[in-house]
């Protein structure tokens, strides 16, 4: 038989008063076969915890981590166990959940509880979404002495449902705009139809005789409201696209000019115009009537927000939209576009008015000062000619719209101006991305990392200062979006500057360089980019800082 045995000295004082020393053989099979099994057990559950995709974590009642798997999230391979032992297990939680964290922690010691999801910060520079299952370690006296957590990435799937919900806002705007832009025109023939009446009797009985000097200027103030009805049926119609479009080959820089000459005539002299036309913009096939629609209604909205003056800026230029900008932008299409920018230093407009100012009778000012019906007009003749439109805005930073019109016939354009571009440049450099937008930073990093680079993020201002001042020997260039809460751009640009004069950074922003971005460049920015922005266009540039 196979036995385990245990060979023990033992020393006797016999009865005549001598030391007699025995060897006793002891069974001790049962114990051995008990350690092996106990081993295999334990070597069973260190490759469990080997193979689980997942952070698992053990803390004392005091919160402190005892124990931390080998872990297998992708960007964690690199973190060391050294730095999360000995951490409290509420430091790793990100501060706005740190709170709702502790408490769920004190109901877990009456019972487990299922999972929740927090945003954690494993290491400096590392913040996942994560799913937390946590439970009570109890001794044999059912005393609890600790806590076990069960952490999953969810980040993926947190960008994947963000990026959905986005898509489908989208959509269903796009569904409204259509299923109201086919109420308005049904209705806008009618109504055109019946103010086509009442103008033409209203004529007729101008032409008598009998009436009267009174009554004649009463028919004639009816006259002038019929007039005004017209066009805000023809606003319908354009909102609808059933208006009637005589499409020719249009110099947009051409229709600019027009349009400033009329509006230096009849703007407030405390607001300032602004051109900065590119020489070289590519030609439209369009109606130039309605383009000149599509500036006045921008620019007399612009106005109208700067009661107290301001800048009145537009802009042209060329573009050519790839296939990752029409997904990211549903309604644009691929191909060259004249790219037409407005922009103007006013109130500016948050997310709730952003979301309907395309909306027909839609209007922030007075009563009797709008109709609601410019920007959807807009909106309706930048469709009607394949277009997309876009508005960029915060409350006190003015408002930006881009509006990007596909060009004509690609024999109007130079053979030169069309020919593919070159793969975009990379390298090796470490670069530091900031912005608030999750899955505009997420997007970025991907990007980069595409090209070689080596990326760093956050969210705020702050933090790119922290991992500046620590990292900053280290990174070569930073992508930095001027508007975010906390300190925002501005000032995180000047401490950076302040800290380190050689820096480089690029300011990414919704606005322009000719406007906000021009304060951006003269505090130290080596470059700007306009959102919303090509990922070709950010290789180039940074490619370009990199090199200078």
């Amino acid at each position: 038989l196979d036995r385990h045995f245990a060979i023990v000295d033992r020393i006797i004082k016999w009865s005549d008063g001598r030391d007699v020393r025995f060897e006793l053989a002891m069974d001790i099979t049962t114990r051995k076969r008990t350690e092996e099994s106990l081993l295999e057990s334990e070597e069973m559950q260190r490759k469990i915890l080997q193979a689980v995709p997942d952070l698992i974590i053990r803390t004392d009642m005091e919160g402190t981590i005892t124990f931390v798997n080998e872990m297998a999230f992708p960007g964690l391979e690199n973190v060391p166990e050294t730095s999360i032992l000995g951490r409290n297990i509420f430091s790793v939680v990100a501060g706005h959940d740190r709170q709702r964290a502790m408490d769920n922690a004190l109901a877990r010691l009456e019972k487990s509880i299922g999972p929740q999801e927090y945003q954690l910060n494993i290491d400096d520079g590392i913040v996942i979404d994560a799913e937390v299952n946590g439970a009570v370690i109890r001794d044999r006296e059912t005393k609890a002495v600790g806590m076990v957590y069960v952490i999953r990435d969810i980040s993926e799937r947190k960008r994947a449902e963000q990026e959905n919900a986005k898509l489908q806002a989208q959509f269903l705007q796009a569904q409204k705009m259509e299923s109201v832009g086919i109420l308005a025109g049904g209705v806008a023939h009618d109504f055109n139809n019946l103010l086509h009446l009442m103008r033409g009797n209203i004529e007729l009985l101008a032409l008598n005789p009998s009436i009267d000097p009174p009554g004649l200027n009463r028919l004639k103030s009816v006259a002038r409201s019929l007039d005004r009805g017209t066009k805000l049926v023809q606003q319908l119609l354009l909102f609808s696209r059933k208006a009637e479009a005589v499409k020719e080959r249009v110099d947009v820089n051409r229709e600019v000019r027009e349009v400033a000459r009329m509006l230096e005539r009849t703007i407030p002299k405390m607001v300032a115009l602004k051109l900065h036309l590119d020489p070289k913009a590519w030609p439209l096939f369009a109606d130039p009537v309605q383009i000149e629609q599509i500036l006045l209604n921008l620019a007399s909205n612009a106005v109208d927000a700067m009661p107290d003056g301001g800048k009145l800026m537009v802009e042209t230029g060329n573009v050519v939209l790839d296939e990752a900008f029409m997904r990211l932008h549903p309604g644009a299409s691929v191909g060259p576009h004249v790219l037409l920018i407005v922009t103007d230093t006013g109130r500016g407009m948050d997310k709730e008015i952003l979301d309907h100012i395309f909306d027909p009778f839609f209007t922030t000012k007075e009563v009797g000062k709008g109709t609601g019906l410019g920007l959807a007009s807009v909106y309706g003749i930048i469709k009607a000619h394949g277009g997309h439109i876009q508005c960029y805005s915060e409350p006190g930073l003015g408002t930006t719209f881009r509006v990007y019109l596909p060009t004509g016939e690609q024999g109007d354009i130079p053979e030169t101006e069309l020919l593919t571009e070159s793969s975009p440049q990379g390298g090796h450099e470490t670069i530091l991305v900031v912005d608030d937008e999750p899955e505009i930073r997420e997007l970025t990093k991907e990007a980069l990392e595409s090209l070689g680079y080596s990326v760093k993020s956050c969210a705020t201002g702050e933090d790119a200062v922290c991992i500046y001042k620590d990292e900053g020997k280290s990174i070569d260039l930073v992508l930095l979006d001027l508007n975010m809460p906390g300190m925002g751009g501005h000032r995180c640009l000047r401490e950076l500057v302040m800290f380190d004069p050689a820096v480089r950074v690029i300011i990414a922003s919704g606005y322009t360089a000719n406007d906000h971005g021009k304060d951006a460049l003269a505090s130290g920015a080596k470059a700007f980019l306009s959102k919303p922005y090509q990922l070709k266009e950010l290789a180039a540039l940074v490619r370009d800082v990199l090199d200078e």
